[in-house]
């Protein structure tokens, strides 16, 4: 994996024209110079010192893009990614849908994932063995009784991580993780409705925090919108099948080539699922996605933006 230059100028966070950018271990607060720049968290940028104030000149090309999709508007989120740590909960906060769904877009950008099952005080069930018989890290964390902390900081300080996110639905708990792991962040939390088991959603927009590390740089740990779903306009078919390693033992089966695994006769894969080799759960998913993707509009339609 490809590292950045220790000393690379980093996007934080922006509010307007306004950047807060990660230098090494300096923070230093500097202007878009000009408003066609549009920069996300995880951008690496050039900077002009020269004048009254800092100024970002440029965007430098990016290796990976997360975006979500807002009313037919596909909003670029993160940029840079080494990992992300995928958070979800216990319980009604096991959303698999929203799990497999970053999973596949993760695998599309060749960015790597860790599962982690957090509130794991609240029950015990192993919800995450399907995830790790395909290969997954999966480490399960109570942060409110600090269990999994120090496995997770082992995560965090490889030297080949930069820039890492956070991300899951509303209310798994990754505002109290990024508070623990990045104290200064003090971002705030909430609880879990008793009546929809879902969170109330405390981050509006990603931000990225120096999370200091032993014997190293500080790693950018952005802290991404807690949204139900996010976007998959840019994908296609293929790139949605290859997402899904369980199918590759079975694809070759099928009677059709370019099998889609949904209506299709003699499909080894649907053969698999009926049989309980393949989770029925990864295949929902499977649908639920490739359903969006065949009832999008013109992908025309879709507008693409650097707005959070």
């Amino acid at each position: 994996m490809q590292q950045q230059p220790v000393n690379s100028t980093q996007v934080m966070s922006i509010a307007g024209r306004s950047v807060k950018l990660l230098q090494g271990e300096h923070i230093i607060e500097a202007k878009l110079a000009s408003r066609s720049l549009a920069a996300i968290p995880g951008d690496l940028v050039t900077l002009d010192l020269a004048g009254m104030e800092p100024l970002v000149r440029e965007i430098l090309p990016r290796k990976n893009c997360l975006a979500r999709t807002f009313s037919y508007e596909a909003r670029n989120i993160a940029a840079n990614l080494d990992h992300i740590l995928l958070v979800s909960a216990v319980d009604k906060l096991f959303n698999t849908i929203a799990i497999d769904r970053v999973l596949t877009l993760a695998a599309s950008q060749s960015i790597g994932c860790t599962l982690l099952i957090n509130k794991v005080d609240l029950g015990r069930e192993d919800r995450g063995v399907i995830y790790r018989d395909l290969g997954y890290e999966v480490l399960e964390t109570s942060a409110k009784y600090g269990e999994g902390i120090d496995a997770l900081r082992g995560i965090l300080n490889q030297s080949t991580l930069s820039c890492a996110a956070l991300c899951g639905i509303s209310g798994v708990g990754k505002s109290t993780l990024l508070n623990i792991l990045v104290p200064q962040a003090n971002r705030d939390t909430s609880e879990v409705s008793r009546k929809t088991g879902q969170g109330k959603q405390t981050t509006s927009q990603g931000i990225g925090w120096p999370m200091l590390r032993s014997g190293g740089p500080p790693l950018l740990l952005i802290d991404l919108p807690g949204v139900q779903q996010f976007g998959i306009s840019e994908l296609d078919t293929t790139s949605v099948i290859d997402a899904f390693p369980e199918f590759k033992r079975y694809r070759e089966q099928c009677e059709y080539s370019d099998c889609r695994h949904l209506q299709e006769p003699d499909c080894a894969v649907k053969r698999a699922i009926d049989q309980k080799q393949i989770a029925a759960s990864r295949y929902e998913s499977y649908r639920h996605m490739l359903k969006e993707l065949e009832e999008m509009p013109d992908s025309r339609k879709y507008r693409k933006s650097d707005r959070p």
